[in-house]
């Protein structure tokens, strides 16, 4: 699970790997079943990142920044549970403002975005250099949580 947070991370801070992560994890067994991390991106850009699958459900981006934040509920999977999906800003200054989206299928949303693509010729949302920066930070995350020691990509 926590590629979602890494994916979410690398493109928003402009499409590339870190310049430097560091991970911890639990395993039991074989299985990862918590992960906390951390990158550091060009620009001062640092991204935090939690997940697991033994903690009580919850799934939330938070992007915050020098004039705001942006808080988005259920990122991964919008309206799977049949609920809007709300994106909230909130400036500086305290101000606040929700921008609601309707419930969609995000399985069927794929469907019909791979339809298009291979039926139509439509360019991926998301193209094949931005499927391996995430991997180069993902594999980076799982070196560093294997070692102990923060890791550059």
């Amino acid at each position: 699970v926590g590629v979602y947070p890494n994916s979410a991370a690398v493109t928003l801070a402009g499409g590339m790997a870190p310049e430097e992560v560091y991970c911890s994890w639990v395993e039991e067994g074989e299985v990862d079943t918590s992960c906390f991390g951390q990158a550091r991106f060009p620009d001062g850009v640092v991204a935090q990142m939690a997940a697991g699958i033994r903690s009580p459900f919850r799934v939330g981006l938070h992007v915050v920044g020098d004039l705001g934040a942006v808080f988005v509920d259920r990122p991964w999977k919008p309206g799977l549970d049949g609920r809007p999906t709300a994106i909230r800003l909130l400036t500086h200054q305290g101000r606040e403002k929700v921008y609601e989206f309707p419930a969609v299928s995000p399985y069927q949303a794929e469907v019909e975005t791979m339809e298009r693509c291979i039926l139509d010729g439509e360019q991926p949302l998301v193209p094949l250099s931005l499927s391996r920066e995430f991997l180069k930070s993902a594999l980076a995350l799982r070196e560093s949580a294997r070692t102990g020691e923060p890791v550059r990509p």
